[in-house]
């Protein structure tokens, strides 16, 4: 598609396209499969957003004030900073499309990368300590005695083990397992696109998701491995109080523990690889198959208090370094 220049050619958009034209030839872009639906539907509601509230008319008004009255519109909607980040992607993408195409000269982006500032607010989505989560397990253990009990203790065994996310749990094969190796295989497929490319790869398996997924796999009778009640699809719906976050969070409750999701899961494996269980700074990032580093650091991993207090009792400059609290 070419911008400039197509009066000539007497097709595609005009040299100055209305928004409505240019949202469209833009979505085309996303749609499945070369984009997750999740993603089309993200960058639909930026497209929305940023005409109405920067008051763009054409992708050629897309200029540094305009971005800036976006920003402004955003925070004055109360939208969270990870939101407002999230949604600014997408206009940069949106941007240099516009550029590409030859519908703006240069990019807003060009003249100021980062738009907000770094919230210094602590994150919504929280950790939970080692004690938290193994209290959590060895709760969903004792009550895994029928089909129902055991599916909720295996699918939370694999992701506080593995810190993968819901929805590559939730929609997982039997065959994406392989105990023999121990290992978990993130697939992707024409139904099944994740997050990032880098998402579809082998993730191993600690010995108690092992031993968790082997019970499981026993009794499953399904090709899904984490089937609903009548095991003709995966367990992601149900009625509600029925749906695998709500059997989690009613046994956290349960045991006084609040916040519990299955994001929560993936931030204190995230956090416990790193200051509980020593991981490299490359096997952390493999394993959660993050795109960049800074994805890994910044919004995974998290200030654990016992963690760091167990830390700094080996820190001695006499030779006589404490055990005391290891981890």
């Amino acid at each position: 598609m070419r911008c400039l220049g197509d009066s000539q050619s007497g097709g595609g958009i005009s040299a100055r396209p209305d928004w409505d034209t240019f949202g469209g030839e833009m979505l085309g872009l996303y749609q499945f499969p070369l984009r997750s639906p999740r993603t089309l539907a993200m960058m639909a509601r930026t497209l929305r957003r940023l005409a109405l509230w920067s008051g763009v008319d054409s992708p050629a008004d897309l200029d540094p004030p305009a971005i800036a009255r976006f920003v402004s519109e955003m925070v004055a909607a109360g939208l969270s900073r990870a939101t407002i980040a999230g949604m600014l992607g997408y206009a940069r993408a949106i941007c240099s499309y516009a550029v590409a195409v030859g519908c703006l000269a240069r990019s807003p982006f060009s003249f100021r990368r980062q738009w907000v500032r770094v919230d210094p607010t602590p994150p919504r989505t929280r950790h939970l300590s080692v004690q938290e989560v193994g209290r959590l397990l060895d709760c969903l253990e004792a009550r895994a005695g029928d089909w129902v009990g055991l599916r909720l203790y295996a699918l939370t065994s694999l992701i506080a083990h593995t810190g993968l996310r819901r929805d590559e749990a939730l929609t997982a094969r039997v065959t994406d397992v392989d105990l023999s190796e121990r290992l978990f295989f993130v697939r992707a497929s024409s139904s099944r696109l994740w997050k990032t490319a880098a998402s579809a790869q082998p993730v191993p398996l600690p010995p108690r998701a092992c031993e968790a997924l082997g019970r499981w796999m026993a009794v499953v009778a399904s090709e899904w491995l984490f089937p609903g009640v009548r095991r003709l699809g995966p367990w992601t719906g149900g009625a509600c109080g029925e749906r695998a976050c709500d059997r989690l969070r009613a046994a956290a409750q349960e045991l006084g523990i609040e916040g519990v999701t299955w994001l929560a899961l993936r931030h204190s494996f995230a956090t416990h690889a790193e200051s509980a269980w020593g991981w490299p700074e490359g096997v952390i990032r493999r394993v959660l198959r993050h795109t960049t580093m800074r994805t890994s650091l910044h919004y995974y991993r998290h200030a654990d208090v016992p963690n760091l207090v167990g830390h700094a009792e080996r820190v001695d400059y006499t030779g006589r370094a404490s055990t005391h609290g290891s981890v």
